[in-house]
This record gives structure tokens, C-alpha cells and sequence, in this order.
């Protein structure tokens, strides 16, 4: 799934998911635009890639601020001619709880980062990707957005509104050669484990599989790595408006039905009667 050529940008790439994504790109042979609150996890990203022969840059980026925003996609235009792929990945569970013991201000504050932040770097991202006919944007789903999470409302909430988002959209930007899709990541270890245990007894039911997800090592992030490579290529040219699972949809199946698969409403959100 060669990516020679291409240019990416991808939130949240410090840590966890989104830096096994960016260093994946980098060895596909993308240049890759490194964005996170934390200046010196997205240093250290950047030093990784280019041991691997990779290229890129690092921008220090809250996804929660519109200014920030708009100065990541500045200086990757600065710095490289397009941008072909954009992975929203950057997001937050906490506050974690019964609704009626959360904070105002902090529930409102996940739904800005993980739903409004998604919202922002497309939003900046698309004249290029209009300009230049094409784009591939891959938004990060996850627990909660196709069914109940209690106690993590803000987070279920966010990540139900990024699939239906990315539906909309997909509709919106056909025209413009511009596929989106969503990735359900599944349960990997990463500092968001960390933020559930943290919660312990506010975290309810999840708090046990949270402690097993951390003792067990989590799901396979390989899996997300590969499918993210895949939604990021020219392989996945015609697929849109899906959100697939990464450790339990058959990426191989993917590969060969697209047309099948975009003439049905399999791996979409739809209300069933």
C-alpha cells in the first residue's frame, strides 16, 4: 500500500494510536505532519520517523482551538505542496461518571476536542483537498458510538456524532474526489486505559475490562495501523462514508467488495425496525 508521494497529517500523534499511524505512513513512504498538545511527544514521534528514512514535521496543535487549527494546516502548506490524507485521531474519554456528577464545563469540553476538533481540521483541511481534487479523511470512532456507554457520555456521544459526520460529509465531498471514512480502533492500550482506570468505580462495568485490556496488552494495533494504510491509499478509491472495525471486519473482504459494499448500507449507521 505505497503512499510514495503523498503527504498526511495526523492529530493526536504522540502517543498511541496516532503515532503507530504516522510512523506506518512514513515507512509507506508519506511525509507526515505530526499534531498534539504535548510539543516534545511529537518531537520524539518526528525523531522515530526519520530513523526509518521518513520525513515530516511536527506542529504543536490543541484540536480544540480553531487558531491552532488553522496554523497546523498553515505550516504543513508551508512546508509541503498538499495534503493528501488527513487521520483525526487526537481525542479524550474523561470525564468519567454518571451525567448528574459530571461537570459542565468538562463534558463540554471532551465533545469540543473529540467532535468539534474533527470538525475544525476538516474544515481547514478541505480547500486544499478541494483544490486539488482529491483527499482521503480518516476520523477515529470508537466505544460508545454504536450503542450505550454509561458513564462515558461525553466521550459515546462525540464518537457517535464523528460516524455520523463522517457519513454526511462523504455525501458532500464525492464531487470532489474526497473519501471519508471512520475506524473503530477497538479496545488497544493506550493512555486512554489509563484515564479509565483512573476512574475506578466512576468508571462502572468498564473499569474490569479496562483492567484486563491493561494487563493483557489490548487489541492488535497492527490492525489499525494496517487499515488506516489501506483508507489512506489509492486501494481504497470508491470506499466512503464507512466506518469499519479494525480487529473484527475482514479487511480482505473490504479490499475485494467495494462496489458491493458502497451499493448497501453495510458498515454504516442505520436505524433498524
Amino acid at each position: 500500500m505505497s503512499m510514495a508521494g503523498k503527504v498526511s497529517v495526523v492529530t493526536g500523534a504522540g502517543r498511541g494510536i496516532g503515532k503507530a499511524i504516522a510512523k506506518r505512513f512514513a515507512r509507506e513512504g508519506s511525509s507526515v505532519v505530526l499534531a498534539a498538545r504535548t510539543a516534545k511527544e511529537i518531537d520524539e514521534t518526528l525523531s522515530e520517523i526519520a530513523k526509518l528514512g521518513g520525513n515530516g514535521i511536527a506542529v504543536k496543535t490543541d484540536i480544540s482551538v480553531q487558531a491552532d487549527v488553522r496554523n497546523l494546516i498553515k505550516n504543513t502548506l508551508d512546508n509541503f505542496p498538499r495534503i493528501d490524507v488527513l487521520v483525526n485521531n487526537a481525542a479524550v474519554i474523561t470525564p468519567i461518571g454518571p451525567i448528574q456528577k459530571l461537570d459542565y464545563r468538562d463534558w463540554e469540553k471532551t465533545v469540543c476536542t473529540n467532535l468539534f476538533g474533527t470538525f475544525y481540521c476538516i474544515k481547514e483541511a478541505l480547500p486544499q483537498m478541494i483544490l486539488q481534487k482529491s483527499g482521503k479523511i480518516i476520523n477515529l470512532s470508537g466505544g460508545g458510538a454504536f450503542k450505550a456507554f454509561p458513564n462515558f457520555s461525553a466521550y459515546s456521544v462525540s464518537k457517535a456524532g464523528i460516524v455520523r459526520l463522517t457519513e454526511t460529509l462523504a455525501e458532500e465531498l464525492k464531487a470532489y474526489n474526497i473519501q471519508v471514512n471512520a475506524i473503530a480502533p477497538g479496545a488497544i492500550r493506550t493512555r486512554i486505559i489509563s484515564d479509565v482506570l483512573e476512574s475506578k468505580e466512576l468508571a462502572g462495568e468498564e473499569y474490569e475490562r479496562a483492567k484486563k485490556t491493561f494487563e493483557d496488552g489490548g487489541a492488535d494495533i497492527s490492525k489499525v495501523e494496517e487499515l488506516a494504510a489501506f483508507l489512506a491509499s489509492g486501494q481504497s478509491d470508491g470506499l466512503t462514508g464507512r466506518t469499519l472495525s479494525a480487529q473484527w471486519d475482514d479487511l480482505q473482504y473490504i479490499k475485494r467488495n467495494i462496489s458491493e459494499i458502497q451499493n448497501s448500507d453495510k458498515f454504516t449507521m442505520k436505524r433498524i425496525t
